[in-house]
């Protein structure tokens, strides 16, 4: 199993381990977190010279602080003088994982594979299976499907949207084999089962479509995306279809019943309440896993985004109920983020973890096909709720727009100059520490990154979007020399900004940025005009932002920062003396300094108020960002396509 891979670093033993991994089986958070709590530095450099300059850096090798050294190859790959002194260790799946076929183990992500290991305790194989079976088995004890149970229309779909929740999704070969046994159900005849797997928004438009038909209406502002798929869903007497739909009724997905059929088929709409309740479900499981927060931030996103619908009116207790949730997410979030932030920062590919990895990403997948040729485009100031509502109006607009969506880790502290400078960079903060007040350097930074990517020097450009919505998309878009284009908006963050009334007047701010009416101002029309371009012009579209934001309460300015602090924000204040940032501290004691968390130059102490609170006027209501939440730190990575 996988949490017994242990054992085999005791700790006060060797002082060097070296250990070819090759299926990145030490790249499981909860291991990693676990080496670093034992006092292990752990080091997984590919770059030969990287990789000096770590091991420079971790010496004298001491029993007392072990270092390991992770290789994909050999371990008589490494350096000889390496070699020579530390212990060797080999891991690789199918001794992890004996009774199951190799090349099946090796279709699974890192969480698939916890999921399997908690799993075996119980259901371990009797006998060695084939490659066959063990996709059988995997699909069953890692994804919970069985295809037996999935066989009506309702049981289906939720698993679905329980699937694409998890950000996690099945390798090729499991879903055709899901697809093919599937295939064998009469109820399920002429689905578009590949699709519904692939596609996470495939699920929505089949039923959008279906609930339409079934209401003997047309969904208001949502037409039949052409080419999808027409089915008819057993709404009647289907009770597993019934509460689906309910759920997605509630949370703005599908439109209301219109007529007592249908608002019978519905039962009773889950109110703001029930929403609440699953929230509060997630809470008390364990948080141990970057794909339990990715499970909390989608839903958390979506929660805020209905309680903030100005059409939606809540009972005063479930409105109280959701203040009070906030903070108990941040409590939980922080003590996951102080064991696990640091760590996630080492693991950038095959997906990244925090928005630093996200040009070493691209450039990945630039590799795996020449021809591709990327553009960020960075929404600046974006929350992942704004993404949700943004998302589902772009669906609505444009029917042939696809969406591969994750989630990644913002900077801390998360303000722009931080954030957005790492994002562009590909770089840790500790790469670029004479400019973490200022964003000046982000198109040297940017053109950089793809130099030592092999690109010329004139081939990767960075454009500041204009603000005015009469203005012409950048010429580099059709320059037959650009071959990577950064272009960031600012439109949402002078918002945020801008904001005075709170989550209520960002979501007002937001409708009537996505309406498009601003009176000169630019738009997300203009923006989906943009993003057309672009798709004409064969980009690969990567669509994020550098950091969210939450709705704060003033809690005064700082008295006895003078001079010394370095950055100043409502969510964070940056100092490069720690006598100074304790001594602020002092003023607000709910207030904690984060530092030497392995990314921040060592001398950057980041104080950052551990509640909704903001360095601002008392009891003044702002939206800011910088600090610690949910709402913050979790943010959208979206690949977008032309269907």
């Amino acid at each position: 199993m996988i949490t017994n891979l242990l054992t085999r670093f005791p700790a006060h033993t060797h002082p060097l381990t070296l250990v070819s991994d090759p299926d990145h089986v030490l790249d499981d958070e909860e291991i990693r977190v676990e080496l670093e709590q034992r006092g292990f530095r752990v080091i997984t450099e590919r770059d030969p010279i990287s990789l000096r300059h770590a091991v420079q850096q971790a010496q004298p090798f001491r029993a007392d602080a072990p270092v390991i050294i992770i290789t994909a190859g050999p371990v008589n790959a490494l350096p000889y003088d390496l070699w020579q002194q530390g212990q060797h260790l080999a891991l690789d799946l199918h001794i992890i994982f004996p009774g199951l076929a190799y090349a099946a183990l090796r279709l699974l992500s890192l969480a698939q594979r916890r999921r399997l290991s908690i799993a075996l305790t119980d259901l371990e194989p009797s006998t060695t299976l084939e490659y066959s079976e063990s996709v059988r088995y995997l699909l069953h004890v890692v994804f919970d499907a069985d295809p037996p149970r999935l066989r009506t229309p309702g049981r289906l779909l939720t698993w679905l949207d329980d699937y694409h929740v998890r950000s996690d999704p099945m390798a090729d070969d499991l879903a055709a084999q899901l697809v093919a046994d599937l295939r064998s159900s009469p109820a399920l005849a002429g689905w578009p089962l590949r699709e519904l797997l692939s596609d996470s928004g495939a699920p929505l438009r089949l039923i959008s479509v279906a609930w339409a038909v079934f209401q003997q209406t047309t969904l208001r502002d949502r037409p039949a995306p052409p080419g999808d798929f027409v089915i008819a869903l057993p709404f009647e007497h289907d009770h597993d279809l019934q509460a689906l739909t309910g759920r997605l009724v509630a949370n703005g997905s599908l439109p209301p019943a219109s007529g007592t059929r249908h608002e019978q088929v519905l039962y009773a709409v889950p109110p703001l309440e029930t929403a609440l309740n699953v929230i509060n479900g997630l809470l008390h499981a364990q948080l141990t896993r970057w794909e339990d927060w990715q499970a909390i931030a989608w839903n958390w996103a979506e929660l805020t985004m209905q309680r903030y619908d100005p059409d939606r009116t809540h009972p005063a207790e479930s409105l109280i109920r959701y203040g009070q949730y906030g903070p108990k997410i941040d409590a939980a979030f922080l003590t996951w983020l102080q064991a696990n932030y640091a760590p996630m920062a080492a693991r950038a590919l095959p997906h990244p973890h925090h928005l630093h990895h996200i040009p070493g990403w691209l450039a990945y997948r630039r590799q795996q096909n020449p021809a591709m040729r990327p553009a960020l485009l960075i929404l600046d100031g974006m929350a992942l709720a704004d993404w949700v509502l943004i998302k589902a109006t772009w669906q609505l607009r444009h029917p042939r727009w696809r969406f591969d969506e994750r989630l990644v880790l913002a900077q801390i502290p998360s303000i722009t100059a931080v954030s957005r400078q790492a994002l562009v960079s590909g770089r840790r903060p500790t790469g670029f520490p004479d400019s973490l007040s200022h964003n000046r350097q982000e198109p040297q930074r940017w053109r950089a990154f793809w130099q030592d990517q092999g690109l010329p020097a004139d081939a990767a450009t960075h454009e500041l979007l204009p603000a005015q919505a009469t203005a012409r998309y950048p010429d580099s878009i059709t320059s037959r020399r650009t071959q990577a284009l950064c272009l960031v908006s600012g439109a949402i963050d002078a918002k945020v900004h801008a904001e005075t009334q709170g989550g209520a007047g960002m979501r007002a701010a937001l409708d009537v940025w996505l309406r498009g009416d601003e009176h000169g101002a630019q738009g997300a029309t203009w923006i989906e005009g943009l993003i057309e371009h672009l798709l004409d012009f064969g980009y690969t579209i990567a669509i994020t932002t550098d950091h969210g934001h939450v709705e704060a309460l003033g809690m005064s300015l700082p008295r006895r920062e003078g001079v010394t602090v370095e950055t100043r924000s409502k969510r964070a204040r940056i100092y490069s003396n720690a006598d100074v940032a304790t001594l602020v501290q002092e003023e607000f004691p709910t207030a904690l300094i984060w530092h030497d968390d392995g990314l921040l130059p060592p001398d950057v102490h980041v104080l950052i108020p551990s509640d909704r609170r903001a360095f601002t006027q008392k009891d003044l209501l702002v939206v800011s960002h910088g600090g610690l939440s949910i709402e913050e730190l979790i943010v959208p990575l979206v690949l977008l396509s032309r269907e």
